[in-house]
C-alpha cells in the first residue's frame, strides 16, 4: 500500500469510528430522555449521511490514486521500453561483418577481394576505394540493393593501380598503402567501415600484378 493509499484508508476509517462512537454515545444519551425514537431516527440519518459522504471522499480520492498509479505504471513501461531500445543500438554500433582481403593467384592473372561475412544479413551500399592520406581514387563496381549474410567484391587491377600511381611507386615497388571503405545497411541502421591495406607487386608469368595484403 502506497502512502497515499495509507492516508485515504485512514481518513476513512477515522471517519467511520467517529461516527459510531457518535452514534453510541448520542443513543446512550437519548435512551433516557423523552421522544427516544425520533432522536434514534435522526441520528440514524445523520450517521448514513455521514457515512455516504465518506465513502464518496474514498472514491474520489482512490480514483484519483488508481490514476496517479495507472500513470507511474505507464511511465516505468516507456521508461523499459526505451532503454531496450537503446541497448539494441548500442549493440547495432558494435556489429561488424568480418572483413578480409582474400588474393588468388592462377597461371596467368592474380585476383583481389573484399570478402564480407556476418551471421546476420546485411545490404552493401558500396565499396571505395581510398589513399592512406583519405583521398577516394574510385568507386568499386558491385551489385546493389543485394541483401546476404556474406559478399565477395572484386578489386580490380586499374583500381588498385591508383593506389601505387598516388604514392608515386612504380613496377616491383612494395608499400603502397590504402584503405579499402565498405558501406553497409542493417535494419534501417547505416555503417561504414574501413579496412586498411599494403600493396605488393607479384610477377605472374611475364606479367607484375599487385597483390593486397590486408
Amino acid at each position: 500500500m502506497t502512502t497515499n493509499e495509507a492516508t485515504i484508508v485512514g481518513a476513512v476509517a477515522g471517519g467511520v469510528i467517529g461516527a459510531i462512537t457518535s452514534l453510541f454515545t448520542t443513543r446512550y444519551v437519548i435512551k433516557h430522555g423523552p421522544n427516544y425514537d425520533a432522536k434514534i431516527a435522526a441520528v440514524t440519518a445523520t450517521l448514513y449521511g455521514r457515512i455516504a459522504e465518506v465513502t464518496d471522499t474514498l472514491n474520489t480520492r482512490m480514483t484519483a490514486v488508481n490514476a496517479t498509479l495507472e500513470g507511474l505504471t505507464k511511465a516505468h513501461t516507456d521508461q523499459n521500453d526505451l532503454q531496450r531500445l537503446e541497448a539494441k543500438k548500442r549493440e547495432a554500433r558494435r556489429w561488424r561483418p568480418d572483413a578480409t582481403i582474400q588474393a588468388v593467384q592462377d597461371a596467368s592473372s592474380l585476383t583481389n577481394s573484399l570478402i564480407l561475412k556476418s551471421h546476420e544479413q546485411f545490404t552493401l551500399l558500396g565499396v571505395s576505394v581510398k589513399a592512406q592520406q583519405g583521398a577516394t581514387l574510385t568507386e568499386v563496381r558491385i551489385d546493389r540493393g543485394q541483401t546476404s549474410t556474406g559478399f565477395r567484391v572484386p578489386i580490380s587491377h586499374q583500381d588498385i593501380l591508383k593506389v601505387k600511381e598516388s604514392a608515386h611507386l612504380g613496377a616491383l615497388q612494395n608499400g603502397a598503402t590504402g584503405r579499402l571503405i565498405y558501406r553497409i545497411d542493417k535494419s534501417g541502421e547505416q555503417y561504414e567501415f574501413k579496412l586498411p591495406f599494403v600493396t605488393e607487386d607479384v610477377m605472374v608469368g611475364d606479367t607484375v600484378w599487385i597483390k593486397l595484403l590486408g
